[in-house]
């Protein structure tokens, strides 16, 4: 019986990345201009804060306040370079008719509820780059500069959002976190093994074992990133507070050495374990800290990162976006304080996004438990009953046959389903077989070794990666010339084998039915040549390798 106690401290950076530049579009402060009873905005003067920038690095000097006044160029399909789609010039209103709501160059519609906007109509803006576009100038007034990592002036030629006095914390945020965490594990054993003939032995085990988590994901660090060109944001969460993975196992094995350098042996097992160490993709939001520069009230991450609430149908069914697939939520910048989804310049010409700005975050954590049983077979024998240059001859070789698989699990953020899938890193099938010779200071080894397809993570944001099956041979040989020098010889991967790892769906949202209930595309297990293997995810060849070595001791 062993008693195991551990307590972690740690120290280490997180951060926040925000999409940096002058081309950032906050679609919430968009609307605020959107109001067509307003007149028309005044064309914005710039001031440039060194003689040669561009407006990139710029501050319009007379940007009028949110709900002012409105810009055609925003609510309208116009071409900047056809006058006649020029509905009307600064400080005029636009005319009845190109607001009524039948218009159909009116393509982003807002009206007013008690001073929070309700946009009834939002649509994408046609012209490309003359139409609804930064080479605008009232549009690019209009760019999001809180989290602009070069230097901006205001319209008093003075520093803002960050600029040289913070270097780049205006996107960038860095935050120390401190933390620590206890745990402790009983871990009894019984051994018992019994001869029953000379060269026959038996053996059992029953034992509790356990295995630290990796260092790194004990750290508190992590980090979040905004990547505001794609539909979600990205991020990581570690845990000081995971806990050593427990594994309750039985054994039982038969082993018979029918020589001195001989074995023959059969061996079963079943290893149940939790709090294993996996990693899954979780949906968050996160609340807005764009002002926040110091991080003031910022402990770690958690304080920033929430939970969504998923909009849930008449029928109890979860609302998908039809365009986009992905989760609808209740919270919107209205009536929260989460990040809004803001867009790059480009993507003004398509519908504005108008919800909260949602991240992937992978979450270190423990999983709930796994069972992995199957049989190993082992042969070794050295052939030294051979004659001369045979009697150097000898092989080993071994077999694993293991099944295993992983309790199903709920998402803590959007409520679906983590199938139970295979553990990671355990193959159903492995060999190695090994045939070397070895006589009067001479060595020649050649070993292959082969691994059928595993799961490495089922906890992506939508499905599962997998390592495909490898097969490797390995030659190696050396010879002692004297008591004080030897060569070697080396031939790496002579199959020339290489590692790739693919993705294949488990709970993709293919889009909803006809009663609203979304249709998720699952391919099963990849270990039972289930699903499209085809989707690599990455891959890496190292080549066959050789290597020559001289050693010389003295």
């Amino acid at each position: 019986m062993r008693y195991v106690e551990t307590t972690t401290y740690s120290e280490a950076y997180s951060k926040i990345q925000y999409q940096g530049g002058s081309n950032t579009y906050d679609p919430q402060q968009l609307i605020q201009y959107a109001d067509t009873s307003q007149p028309q905005c005044d064309e914005p003067v710039w001031i440039a804060p060194t003689p040669g920038n561009s407006d990139k690095n710029s501050y319009p000097i007379n940007l009028q306040a949110a709900g002012s006044c409105s810009l055609y160029q925003l609510t309208h399909a116009f071409h900047l370079k056809r006058a006649n789609t020029h509905l009307a010039e600064p400080g005029e209103n636009l005319s009845a008719e190109d607001v009524d709501p039948s218009n159909e160059d009116y393509i982003l519609q807002v009206v007013w509820d008690n001073g929070v906007p309700v946009v009834v109509r939002n649509e994408a803006a046609p012209n490309g780059n003359n139409g609804r576009f930064s080479t605008t100038a009232e549009i690019k007034a209009l760019a999001d500069r809180s989290t602009n990592d070069k230097t901006v002036n205001d319209a008093m030629g003075n520093l803002v959002n960050g600029g040289e006095q913070m270097g780049v914390v205006a996107n960038l945020r860095p935050l120390l976190v401190a933390d620590e965490a206890t745990n402790d594990v009983w871990l009894p054993s019984l051994n018992l093994n019994y001869q029953f003939t000379e060269n026959l032995i038996g053996r059992f085990s029953a034992t509790k074992t356990m295995a630290r988590p990796k260092f790194d994901s004990t750290t508190p660090g992590g980090s979040i990133r905004e990547s505001a060109w794609e539909l979600r944001g990205s991020g990581k969460i570690n845990n000081v507070a995971l806990l050593p993975l427990e594994s309750n196992n039985l054994d039982l094995s038969l082993e018979w050495y029918f020589n001195s350098s001989s074995l023959l042996s059969l061996a079963l097992f079943r290893k149940d374990m939790t709090n294993f160490e996996e990693t899954v993709s979780e949906v968050y939001l996160w609340t807005d800290q764009r002002d926040n520069y110091d991080m003031s009230g910022i402990n770690n991450l958690n304080d920033v990162l929430f939970v969504p609430n998923q909009i849930i149908d008449s029928e109890g069914n979860p609302v998908v976006n039809n365009i986009t697939g992905l989760a609808e939520w209740q919270e919107t910048p209205n009536n929260s304080n989460c990040m809004p989804d803001r867009m790059m310049h480009r993507q003004l010409r398509e519908q504005l996004t108008l919800g909260c700005h949602a991240l992937n975050v992978d979450v270190v954590r423990n999983g709930k438990g796994a069972v992995t049983q199957g049989a190993e077979f082992t042969y070794t024998q050295n052939f030294d009953f051979l004659p001369g240059l045979l009697a150097g001859l000898g092989t080993s070789i071994n077999y694993t046959y293991a099944d295993s698989e992983s309790d199903a699990e709920v998402s803590a953020t959007t409520g679906q389903v983590i199938k139970p899938l295979p553990q990671p890193f355990t193959p159903k099938h492995s060999s190695n077989v090994t045939v070397f010779w070895e006589q009067d200071g001479a060595m020649i080894r050649l070993a292959n070794r082969y691994n059928s397809t595993q799961l490495v993570n089922r906890g992506l944001a939508s499905g599962a990666s997998w390592l495909e099956s490898n097969n490797r041979l390995d030659l190696s040989a050396s010879y002692q010339i004297n008591k004080n020098i030897s060569v070697s010889f080396q031939a790496l991967n002579l199959t020339n084998d290489s590692r790739r790892t693919f993705y294949t769906s488990t709970r993709t949202v293919m889009g909803v039915t006809e009663d609203g209930a979304p249709i998720v595309f699952d391919e099963g297990n990849a270990m039972d040549n289930e699903g499209d293997t085809s989707r690599t995810l990455s891959e890496y060849k190292t080549g066959r390798q050789f290597r020559i070595g001289i050693r010389g001791n003295f």
